[in-house]
């Protein structure tokens, strides 16, 4: 018998490892639904053993109390976790409440100044209904020597 040469060499490596390959994926599928199929079968075989068990050992409502105990435990757990979310709730719409209005008091104040600016800038200065004393209510007498009509 004579020497493979290299290319055979090849050939019979590449053909033995796409083999090998096709084996253990069909190994590993096989043993995933095994597993799979078995582990159901446990659980549920399981899961009627516990059942019959309670069953037998119990009078007919008390079954359905320990069934219904843990979904009463549920519903209040979640009722316990519903609390901060309506806190952090409401602490949000009071953060965007006090936004708004520090938003408008800045706008209503930067609207102030820029009608200022313009009046300023403007040049057109009527003098008819200026009340030169501001700091005097309107009720004081200004043409009888002061004091309060």
């Amino acid at each position: 018998m004579a020497t493979p040469n290299i290319f055979q060499l090849l050939r019979r490596i590449t053909t033995n490892y796409t083999r090998y390959n096709q084996l253990s994926t069909l190994w590993w599928k096989n043993a995933r639904r095994y597993l799979k199929r078995s582990t159901t079968l446990w659980m549920s075989k399981l899961i009627d053993h516990t059942r019959k068990h309670i069953e037998k050992s119990l009078s007919p409502a008390q079954p359905d109390q320990l069934l219904m105990n843990p979904e009463k435990k549920d519903v209040i757990m979640k009722k316990e976790m519903l609390k901060p979310f309506e806190r952090s709730t409401k602490t949000m719409e009071d953060l965007i409440y006090k936004m708004t209005d520090c938003l408008t008091s800045l706008g209503d104040g930067i609207q102030t100044r820029m009608r200022f600016v313009a009046n300023a800038l403007s040049g057109n200065h009527s003098c008819a209904a200026v009340n030169h004393h501001t700091c005097y209510p309107t009720q004081f007498d200004w043409y009888s020597g002061g004091g309060m009509l």
